[in-house]
């Protein structure tokens, strides 16, 4: 049987690999703002974060927001899409430059 003060390091070493994350908190309107900011449908936006429109308008009316999990994932999405735009519109801007070139 193993002493407390082996237990007790073991507890100590799982302790010190846990991680802790801080969620950013999305309102109602948090969610709507996103969504907006991305000029999409709430139904379009479903299929974007992988839930059903109906959990989009729940998400966006005043009776209730996203859970904590569904916060987590949206503030993910968010950093992300945030970061394909920008390479989307630059890709964009580069091919347009391209069109110029071409017919300049």
């Amino acid at each position: 049987m193993p002493s407390n003060s082996s237990a007790q390091t073991r507890h100590d070493q799982v302790d010190e690999t846990k991680i802790c994350v801080k969620i950013p908190v999305m309102t109602s309107a948090d969610v709507k703002e996103f969504r907006l900011s991305l000029g999409m449908s709430q139904a379009r936006f479903g299929e974007f974060v992988g839930v059903p429109v109906g959990t989009v308008a729940s998400w966006e009316s005043s009776k209730r927001g996203p859970s904590a999990p569904s916060q987590a994932l949206l503030s993910i999405i968010k950093e992300r899409s945030v970061q394909v735009i920008e390479a989307r519109r630059e890709l964009s801007n580069a091919v347009d430059s391209a069109r110029v070139y071409r017919t300049g």
